[in-house]
């Protein structure tokens, strides 16, 4: 059995642990200490989200490119990847907005001024109630974990930019940690998921495609 199918016990255990005995403690030290700081505050407190259009960027580019290499009859690693990409991350932000939905879990923010409406609230996510799991980290996690898989010499820098996209998105307050750590493992979970539907046709198709 791979070990992103066999993770997903230990990383839900781990993201309950979160929620029950972490993600407060943590969301109200660094409200309490990091935005005592009103550099800090002034800098973060109203970043866009541009997610959607981040993905739409980076799947169109990944497509245009794959498009341009196959026509060219060049199937190697790196037009695998463009295909990979322009299909998985479309579908981690799809996977992102249902689980939200089901969740309904309450945005850190907003629970910093109503903190009697923690835990989830199913199937009722919109506005404020859209938390978890983290939505940059589904996609940028299988954004990653494709680069990573295809490139293995980049698994170290790849992994590390994810880390240090987790770290900002619970100093900003954005997100628990639970939302990110959640996140993260349904990242790499789509990311598997879809190589897998992608490992369907590509003997094939390298078969005819005079690929180098």
């Amino acid at each position: 059995m791979n070990l992103t199918i066999m993770m997903s016990v230990p990383a839900s255990i781990l993201a309950w642990l979160c929620v029950l005995y972490v993600d407060r403690p943590v969301s109200l030290y660094i409200h309490e200490h990091l935005y005592g700081n009103r550099y800090w505050a002034q800098l973060t407190s109203s970043l866009p989200d541009t997610l959607l259009v981040m993905v739409v960027v980076i799947s169109a580019a990944s497509f245009i490119d794959y498009c341009f290499r196959k026509q060219k009859h060049v199937l190697d690693t790196h037009t695998l990847l463009m295909r990979h990409i322009a299909l998985s991350v479309p579908i981690s932000y799809v996977v992102k907005v249902v689980l939200k939905i089901l969740f309904g879990r309450v945005e850190t923010r907003y629970w910093l001024k109503h903190q009697h409406l923690y835990e989830f609230h199913w199937f009722h996510s919109c506005g404020n109630f859209s938390g978890f799991p983290s939505g940059h980290m589904i996609v940028f996690a299988t954004l990653f974990a494709a680069i990573a898989r295809y490139h293995p010499p980049h698994s170290v820098l790849c992994h590390s930019l994810l880390g240090v996209l987790a770290i900002l998105l619970v100093a900003t307050n954005y997100h628990f940690v639970g939302d990110v750590i959640y996140g993260a493992y349904i990242g790499f979970l789509t990311e598997w998921c879809m190589y897998r539907f992608c490992r369907w046709d590509t003997a094939d198709e390298t078969a005819g495609s005079g690929a180098t």
